[in-house]
């Protein structure tokens, strides 16, 4: 069974909408998207070794994210000593 256009459309702009008011809220308006349908492929997550965890069980923390959690923590503190 095929969806109607419609219901694509619809889905298409629930999803350009979502992606619009994570980019409004994390980047304060100052990320820059030509026009709105390059919004409507793609994820949206966060990436960096703080959040970047397995995704298969989000409760468990493995040894590797462990380590990779000490080693940001240790540049945290490198950043902040240099900065003194």
């Amino acid at each position: 069974m095929s969806r109607s256009r419609s219901y694509t459309r619809e889905m298409r702009n629930k999803h350009i909408a979502r992606k619009k008011r994570i980019i409004k809220k994390v980047y304060s308006g100052n990320y820059y998207v030509p026009y709105d349908g390059m919004l409507s492929k793609g994820k949206v997550h966060c990436s960096c070794n703080l959040c970047a965890f397995a995704k298969y069980n989000k409760h468990e923390r493995t040894e590797s994210d462990m380590r990779r959690i000490a080693s940001c923590n240790e540049k945290l503190k490198e950043f902040y000593r240099l900065g003194e």
